[in-house]
């Protein structure tokens, strides 16, 4: 089935269609209508047309290009405060990397395009804030935007966004764009092309010809993946890719997301990929140090600012220990643990903390659960999914999580597209929206078993190690699946946490059985005793 079946269901979402500036909504009421009679009816238009007024009675173009862009995106925003950032002495090597690469001397030539890829929860907010605060501190900082799901993923806003950031750090380019978009205002909201192009290409150029050099600034931009549409995430990093090529800015763009695999697949481009620096920041146990670093400060923290005093170390080191093997690595969930532990709650930080060891192994489930915040992140991961095949999701994410979670287990693809009838392009396409916590290995050649295993031996002989390492091999034929993190494995199966994407649920069970009956059906219609026989027979005459 995983290599036979081509018949594909599932479709792509089409984009969410932009809302147009406020400067440049139209009176569009019923264009093109005929014969139509309209009595006693208002229109309540007035406060667009206040607001073009407005800007055509003299606004500045500065004026219309803050309008047209997301303040709230900034790495300064009063919105986004406390943003999350690097906790000091953690991720250094990450920072360093980064600022190595924007204030290198241009005769090394660095790439004018920056990648840091990872899994969900495992920090690039972090490293990308930090980054953009450092940068503002040895003035290379031009512009960030975060995007967000939360208000700031409209693209439309995102080039003018960084445009107006820009104008706070170079003057001369703040007087050529003021007097540029006061001639025409509609470049605001013109196509993102068109913007780059109206925006920086030109105005970089016309600089550049009056004799005005622009230094070199990095333009931070975190969360591509979540902004809204996915045909627009692709076409930012073409946009940008375009003008790296030309070398018609002298900006230096550092791209942080999950490695969704539209994403991917752009970056991968052969226009692309020669222009850009990737770096992946991967969930890994090299982390823990940084984790119980920021773990003891942060628990420190709490008691100072209580003035409380314990008379043995807390947390003691067993716990520590316990929180530093339940984090795994993910930077997200030690945040989330300190949070939980530092609320003002007439308990106290002690006895929550006691809540959060008590929780780690096995389930918890009230709305005071330690792991709110994770679960919200995971909830907002599966309700994104796009509603034509979040049922593909759903059984998929069942038929993997039927046994018992281990360190090293791993899912064959072929095996769990067979189980579950699915094809070869239907299972990497549900693979691909649960990027953001599975990772999925692709593997297209032949595997070497070794000297002891060949085409020309026997069987016969060979020992149980070879027929467990036969078996491994096989398994992993097609690709195989495994988890960024356990805590995700854990959410799944606690109906308290997981809700309605719970799939430790008799109706979950009951979709699996008729999904596995009828595959068995598919297997004896399709085989005969004498057919299974000679299949087996002509095998047997291979070794």
């Amino acid at each position: 089935m995983y290599r036979s079946w081509t018949r594909l269901y599932v479709s792509q979402p089409s984009a969410s269609t932009p809302q147009l500036h406020p400067c440049l909504t139209t009176m569009a009421i019923l264009p093109d209508a005929q014969n139509v009679l309209i009595q006693k009816s208002q229109f309540g238009t007035d406060q667009t047309i206040q607001i073009q007024n407005n800007i055509s009675a003299g606004s500045s173009g500065i004026d219309v290009l803050l309008q047209a862009s997301f303040p709230e995106a900034t790495h300064d925003s009063n919105i986004r405060h406390p943003p999350p950032r690097c906790f000091p002495e953690t991720r250094t090597q990450y920072i360093e990397d980064i600022t190595q690469w924007v204030a290198s001397p241009v005769e090394r030539d660095p790439l004018p395009m920056y990648w840091m890829k990872g899994p969900a929860g495992v920090g690039k907010t972090a490293v990308a804030q930090t980054c953009a605060e450092k940068f503002k501190e040895l003035n290379l900082l031009g512009a960030a935007f975060f995007f967000s799901v939360n208000g700031r993923a409209d693209h439309t806003h995102f080039f003018p966004s960084v445009a107006y950031q820009l104008c706070t750090e170079l003057s001369d380019f703040r007087q050529l764009l003021d007097n540029k978009i006061s001639r025409d205002k509609t470049i605001v909201g013109k196509a993102m092309v068109w913007q780059f192009k109206n925006l920086f290409s030109e105005s970089i150029q016309e600089l550049q010809r009056m004799g005005k050099s622009v230094p070199r600034k990095a333009i931070i931009i975190d969360g591509l993946d979540e902004c809204l549409s996915k045909e627009a995430q692709c076409e930012i990093i073409e946009i940008i890719a375009g003008s790296a090529r030309e070398s018609s800015t002298p900006f230096y763009w550092a791209f942080f997301s999950r490695p969704e695999m539209h994403i991917e697949t752009t970056f991968a481009k052969n226009d692309i990929a020669p222009h850009c620096q990737l770096t992946i920041l991967p969930i890994s146990r090299t982390a823990d140090k940084d984790i119980e670093l920021y773990l003891r400060s942060g628990f420190a923290n709490i008691l100072l600012r209580r003035n409380l005093s314990v008379s043995s170390p807390w947390p003691s080191e067993r716990d520590m220990k316990a929180l530093i093997e339940a984090c795994a690595g993910l930077f997200i969930y030690a945040a989330t643990l300190l949070r939980y532990v530092d609320r003002p709650v007439a308990q106290g930080p002690i006895e929550q903390l006691n809540a959060v060891l008590a929780s780690l192994g096995g389930a918890s489930g009230t709305d005071g659960s330690p792991f709110a915040e994770l679960d919200a992140f995971y909830t907002l991961i599966l309700r994104r999914i796009p509603t034509e095949i979040f049922p593909s999701v759903r059984v998929l994410l069942g038929g993997m999580f039927l046994y018992s979670f281990h360190p090293t287990l791993f899912w064959s693809a072929v095996q769990l597209s067979n189980q579950l009838r699915l094809s070869e392009i239907q299972f990497k396409i549900l693979c691909s929206e649960l990027r953001a916590v599975l990772c999925f290995y692709d593997h297209d050649g032949p595997y070497d078993y070794g000297q002891s295993i060949t085409t020309m031996s026997s069987l016969r002989h060979a020992s149980f190690t070879d027929f467990a390492q036969i078996q491994q091999k096989a398994r992993m034929l097609g690709g195989v699946i495994t988890l960024h993190h356990k805590s995700f494995w854990d959410f799944l199966h606690d109906p308290a946490r997981s809700g309605i994407y719970c799939i430790s649920t008799q109706e979950m069970y009951n979709l699996l059985f008729s999904h596995y009956l009828q595959v068995w059906g598919d297997c004896q219609r399709c085989f005969s005793l004498q057919a299974r026989a000679s299949i087996y027979n002509h095998q047997a005459t291979r070794f």
